[in-house]
Formats: structure tokens, C-alpha cells, sequence
């Protein structure tokens, strides 16, 4: 027998919420697994090599899904991915408005503005995402940064986010070895510290046969007694 203090319209009113709250959890699980499927089923069309075809999917998801930022990341992807920067930089925005303290939107703005050789809207934008507490120390950020000094032809900053990087769990250090030497080459003519990165990079994991050839051909120019690949 249910207490004084719980009249039959309190109990009706608890298991009415309990209801809804259960239609309400169901909704979003089943939200969250459409667009899982979204996103598997777009990955299956950028295997395929469709990328057009994989764009208008995210265009769909979004519309049915306006708040997942994942949807904008990966449709802003394959936007880079086609060189069409405008809607990739749109897509990235809304990124970075979605998920203010993700790496990815600050990365990928950075990049495309890197690309374009909008260097002073790179460096703004990075600089902004190392300003973030949890983002400080990112190793994406630092090495992006210091290409975009690379690229001005300022050594003595591209080296120091270079150095910075090192420091990280940035997962593709080899990169660090590559720009770093062509810094230590290219900027601030010393061939023996290039020279010592580029070998860094051959005993790296890098499977990139271009940037391994490229590297090679250095190293037989800093020091052709030594190396004759």
C-alpha cells in the first residue's frame, strides 16, 4: 500500500515521466546510431573513390543531424580533399562553434589558410588553438605553425615550434624531421644539423616514397662522400 505522501496523481505523474524519459533515450540512441551510419556509409563511397557522392551524404546527415560536429569535420575533409577551401573553411567554422575545444577545426582552418598563403590568418588561427588550455602542447598545431613560418622564410620561429613539437606525442614525427632539416638547410644553412634530421627521417616509419626520394636526394647533395643511393 503506497504512503499518504504519495497521492495516486504524484505516482501517475512519475511513471508518465519515466515513460517519456524512456521514448526520449530511445530517440537519442537511435540518433546517435543514424549517424554512425551516416558516416560509415560515406567512408564506404570515399573508399570507392566517390567523393562527390560522399559529400552529398554529409549534406543530408547534416540536414537531419545539425549539431553533430562530426558531420561538418569529415564533409570539410573531403572538401580540402578537392581543393574547394571556401566551403571547407565554412564547414571547419562550424566545427570549431560545435566543439570549441577540439584540435580539429583550429588544425584544418589553419592548413587550408597555409594552402592558400594566407599566412597572417594561419598564424592567427593556430596560435589561437595553442591558446587553449587543453590544446597548449598539441604536436598538430605546433608542427602546422611551423610550417607556416617555414613557408614565410623565418627559420629562427619555424625552428622553434619545430622544437616544441618534439617534445609532444605528435604521431607522425617524422614530419618534425623532414621540415625541421629543410629548415636547418633551406633557412638557416647548416647542412650538419639538416643533415642529422634527415637521417632521423629514413629510420622513421614513414612510408611516403616521394618524401623518402626527396630526402635521399639530399642528403647526396649535403654529403656525397657519404651517401649514393
Amino acid at each position: 500500500m503506497l504512503p499518504t505522501i504519495f497521492p495516486k496523481y504524484v505516482v501517475k505523474f512519475l511513471v508518465l515521466c519515466s515513460f517519456c524519459f524512456l521514448i526520449c533515450s530511445t530517440i537519442v540512441g537511435c540518433k546517435t546510431k543514424s549517424v554512425q551510419s551516416y558516416v560509415k556509409a560515406a567512408d564506404e563511397l570515399v573508399k570507392a573513390n566517390k567523393m562527390d557522392e560522399a559529400i552529398i551524404l554529409y549534406q543530408k546527415a547534416i540536414k537531419a543531424h545539425p549539431y553533430e560536429a562530426v558531420l561538418y569535420l569529415n564533409q570539410a575533409s573531403l572538401f580540402r580533399k578537392q581543393k574547394k577551401y571556401p566551403m571547407a573553411l565554412r564547414n571547419y567554422e562550424a566545427v570549431r562553434t560545435l566543439n570549441p575545444d577540439s584540435f580539429w577545426p583550429y588544425l584544418g582552418l589553419g592548413r587550408i589558410y597555409r594552402l592558400q598563403k594566407e599566412y597572417t590568418k594561419a598564424r592567427k588561427i593556430l596560435e589561437e588553438g595553442l591558446k587553449q588550455e587543453n590544446l597548449k602542447d598539441n604536436g598538430s598545431l605546433l608542427v602546422q605553425l611551423g610550417r607556416v613560418y617555414y613557408e614565410m622564410g623565418d627559420g629562427q620561429q619555424a625552428l622553434e615550434y619545430f622544437n616544441r613539437a618534439l617534445d609532444t606525442n605528435y604521431p607522425k614525427m617524422y614530419l618534425v624531421y623532414l621540415y625541421r632539416g629543410k629548415t636547418f638547410e633551406e633557412l638557416l644553412n647548416n647542412g650538419a644539423r639538416a643533415k642529422l634530421d634527415y637521417e632521423s627521417y629514413l629510420l622513421s616509419d614513414s612510408q611516403n616514397e616521394a618524401q623518402i626520394f626527396d630526402i635521399k636526394m639530399r642528403l647526396e647533395r649535403l654529403d656525397p662522400d657519404t651517401y649514393d643511393f
